[in-house]
């Protein structure tokens, strides 16, 4: 894995199906723990649902989906389809049903969780983490503007600058360019800047 989407923060939509709500809930979580600890209140808080079906990507070897009383396969396992069809991570959903009194079929209900949180989806906040290299860089302050447009170039994100005898930052770059940037400072620089490699990891980065 590379790349992943994850919710940024907590959405809660509804939509309406012949008589019968579904609220969904998307949010993130850090851990599988995290995801039952939240689900737990979301059934606390709707205790007088129907039904409280949920699927959550805690990262790609940890997922888990359950239909909470639906007929097998209508709700949990859609719902978790189309989280890693859209490669989500660290990302857990949630819906909510009140049942209304029409009888959905098997059909029908897989069409209404999915229905429910697609919109959800649609409305949330949705951020993008890539694996990426981290460097620190040191080097002139002469060199701050050069240095600054090199990295804006590169779409590269300064995570900490330290102002001292020379000066350093610590940014990340998604893997795959790492050499490039490496290359574009040396040659903008002239050479004058000092380059090291302190890790690498999934970090935040635009879509």
């Amino acid at each position: 894995m590379k790349a992943y989407f994850a919710a940024a923060k907590r959405t809660v939509e509804e939509i309406t199906v012949k008589r019968s709500r579904f609220i969904a809930e998307v949010f993130p979580i850090g851990s599988a723990e995290d995801a039952e600890y939240s689900i737990n209140g979301i059934k606390r808080e709707y205790y007088d649902a129907t039904h409280h079906c949920y699927a959550y990507i805690a990262d790609p070897n940890t997922f888990r989906f359950s239909d909470d009383g639906e007929p097998q396969g209508t709700a949990g396992l859609p719902m978790l389809s189309v989280l890693k069809k859209r490669e989500f991570a660290y990302t857990a959903a949630v819906v909510t049903r009140y049942f209304g009194g029409i009888k959905l079929g098997a059909a029908g209900l897989v069409s209404a969780y999915t229905d429910a949180l697609l919109y959800a989806l649609e409305h949330a906040e949705i951020a993008r983490y890539s694996y990426c290299a981290l460097f620190k860089i040191t080097f002139l302050y002469t060199q701050c503007k050069t240095v600054d447009g090199v990295l804006r170039e590169h779409s590269a994100t300064t995570q900490h600058a330290e102002y001292a005898e020379r000066v350093s930052y610590t940014v990340y770059i998604e893997e795959e360019r790492k050499n490039t940037l490496k290359n574009a400072l040396i040659e903008n620089t002239s050479g004058n800047v000092t380059i090291e490699e302190c890790g690498e990891g999934f970090f935040k980065v635009e879509s």
